[in-house]
């Protein structure tokens, strides 16, 4: 992954990105498809009060779901969040998508920059039952390209691999994939919200 990472730090910067949108591709190796997703964007805060404003921030909303929990065992403790939780998604059309996550993040402080590096299995229940994601990413923090001192440069990188079970199964009552994955990145936006809210705090203050 930390190739795969400086590999993409080492192309232009992608367009500012308000949201992420996957892409779907083929792995011609493993013959599976997998979305991937890219996003990045500046926030107007000094570097490294946003890397570790964020990474406090991403422990909060884990706290404030009573369906959430952090778990306490973790070594390290100060650099990793370990949490199992439910949330719910409310697609189009009144369709209510429940989704159980189980997910560890690790943060890693280097000279210049912060890298949260995550691991994921995100499983569909309801309709989307026996559907599943593997998800890793990472997000890389550092000043602004620009010289902005004032200023952080946030690029992130999220890989899906969905894996339905209902397939393997081979029950013919499948649920669209790209549903379930496009379902699930719009979920994330409740983190983004959350991005924004501290978005206006860093600058505050």
């Amino acid at each position: 992954m930390f190739a795969q990472m400086q590999r993409y730090m080492g192309e232009a910067a992608p367009p500012n990105t308000s949201f992420y949108k996957p892409a779907r591709k083929r792995d011609a190796l493993r013959n599976t498809d997998f979305f991937e997703s890219t996003s990045s964007f500046v926030l107007p805060c000094k570097y490294p009060k946003t890397a570790n404003s964020m990474f406090d921030s991403m422990r909060q909303v884990y706290r404030q779901n009573c369906r959430r929990r952090l778990f306490k065992t973790m070594e390290d403790l100060p650099n990793t969040i370990a949490v199992k939780f439910g949330t719910v998604f409310h697609w189009e059309e009144g369709i209510v998508l429940p989704l159980a996550i189980i997910l560890v993040m690790h943060r890693f402080v280097q000279p210049g920059r912060t890298v949260l590096v995550w691991r994921g299995l995100i499983e569909g229940e309801g309709d989307f039952a026996g559907t599943y994601l593997d998800s890793t990413g990472w997000c890389v923090l550092r000043t602004a390209a620009s010289g902005a001192l004032d200023s952080t440069d946030v690029r992130t990188c999220i890989h899906l691999v969905p894996i339905l079970q209902k397939y393997i199964e081979g029950s013919e009552d499948t649920t669209d994939i790209a549903v379930f994955t496009d379902s699930v990145v719009r979920s994330a936006q409740q983190d983004k919200l959350e991005l924004a809210i501290f978005d206006d705090t860093c600058s505050i203050g």
